[in-house]
């Protein structure tokens, strides 16, 4: 190639697909990491029908919502430039596509999480006026930025619809059954609009174990259609998340009791 390409259904001639919205939505996306352009039925940079492309057959005969990737600028380049342009350019465009394979014409039309951010805001029950801690959960400063068309790169149909809603669940993927769903408030008021939009919440880590958690994250746009989800871990220390359990004695601890009291899972003086 000429230049670096981004081929999806159709190929074998000049007119788009069916399902035109979702493959260029999502081709537009990956374009938008690498810079490449889109090559497909339809579109400016279509140079020619091809006869036999793979992406076509993978699409008309299995419904696959297909993509290509034609790297470089020639047909025969050094290892080098792969690995110093090539592989750096396109690692992070094939990650975002594998975060769609469950749903790929649907998730393709959603916005996108494009910060993602959890940070210790402090106790979360503490006095008053002392602000001295009265439990030992934790609170979670949560925040999120999501758009729906800042990674269509255009005025592309499917990013018209802006961002609605962002959700929040703890260590149950949004897929999955079991999870619940945390609604975040929008920053600045409550209206739908293009462009960024962003979200925040307060999340305790009540009844949460010590250790490290996945929080997850799902845009959703006006028209219903929830994104690619985002993930980040938080870790939960031992003393946010359970008390210590200390005898309401002073009377020194040994092997064996110290009085004739009765030996039981908790101390009886």
């Amino acid at each position: 190639p000429t230049r670096p390409l981004t081929p999806h259904p159709r190929g074998y001639e000049d007119s788009k697909s069916p399902d035109n919205d979702s493959l260029e939505s999502l081709a537009r996306k990956m374009a938008s990491f690498n810079g490449y352009k889109l090559w497909a039925g339809g579109q400016p940079d279509f140079q020619y029908p091809v006869s036999g492309d793979a992406s076509d057959y993978m699409y008309a005969a299995m419904g696959v919502a297909s993509f290509g990737y034609e790297i470089g600028k020639a047909f025969y380049e050094d290892c080098d430039l792969f690995e110093r342009k090539i592989a750096p350019d396109n690692i992070p465009s094939l990650m975002y596509v594998s975060r769609t394979a469950r749903r790929p014409f649907r998730i393709a039309k959603g916005p996108d999480v494009l910060a993602f951010e959890v940070a210790e805001a402090g106790n979360a029950n503490a006095d008053e006026e002392t602000g001295e801690a009265t439990a030992t959960a934790m609170l979670l400063d949560v925040s999120v930025t999501a758009s729906d068309d800042e990674l269509l790169n255009s005025d592309f149909k499917t990013g018209r619809q802006g961002v609605e809603a962002v959700r929040l669940s703890v260590d149950v993927h949004p897929d999955d059954e079991g999870g619940a769903m945390m609604e975040m408030e929008p920053v600045g008021g409550t209206n739908n609009n293009s462009g960024r939009r962003s979200f925040e919440l307060q999340v305790s880590t009540d009844g949460m174990a010590p250790g490290r958690h996945t929080m997850y994250s799902v845009a959703v746009d006006g028209a219903g259609y929830e994104g690619p989800v985002s993930a980040v871990f938080f870790d939960v220390p031992v003393r946010a998340a359970i008390e210590t359990d200390r005898p309401t004695t002073s009377a020194p601890q040994t092997a064996e009791p110290t009085t004739a009291a009765p030996v039981s899972g908790a101390p009886t003086a």
